[in-house]
């Protein structure tokens, strides 16, 4: 799923939490701690405004559900591995405990990254970076629906908007 609706699924669900921005923050860093520094290198590449237009000629041309990987020619290895890092139910679970034990308000506050990891659970499947939510025990994933599907992704805003509206108002 993107960033943006990880945002959003956060912002409705921990509205209490006072500090929003942090909110945010925790929603995303799955996702952006992974791919941040690659990005930023593809983006300064030479090369990156012809493979970013081909990539959407592809897509829009074939109708094809092409991953990001095949947009920047695959990505390296400590990707992956950062990845399984952030994604991981049993390290953010801990990181939590910790949190929780030490120091409370902040512990709330990893509750979004937490999200985060559900939400991508069912969100991901096999052939796109599949959540490994029991790393390091085990790298056991789910196949779930691709997050770029259209229908998923009309069901997704719908909700997004219906129960934001009901937590909201």
């Amino acid at each position: 799923m993107d960033i943006i609706t990880h945002s959003l699924w956060a912002l409705i669900l921990f509205k209490k939490l006072d500090l929003w921005w942090l909110v945010v923050l925790f929603s995303v860093l799955p996702d952006a701690l992974p791919f941040i520094y690659t990005y930023f290198n593809y983006f300064f590449h030479k090369d990156f405004i012809l493979r970013f237009k081909n990539y959407f000629k592809t897509v829009w041309e074939k109708k094809a559900d092409i991953s990001v990987e095949k947009l920047f020619g695959g990505l390296p290895d400590h990707v992956k591995v950062i990845y399984n890092f952030t994604h991981s139910l049993i390290l953010t679970g801990s990181i939590f405990i910790i949190l929780f034990f030490i120091y409370r308000p902040a512990s709330w506050y990893v509750l979004p990254w937490i999200l985060h990891i559900l939400i991508d659970i069912s969100s991901h499947d096999k052939s796109s970076f599949a959540t490994p939510f029991l790393f390091p025990f085990s790298s056991f994933t789910i196949n779930g629906i691709r997050s770029t599907k259209l229908w998923f992704q009309i069901i997704n805003y719908v909700s997004l908007i219906v129960i934001g509206y009901l937590m909201l108002f």
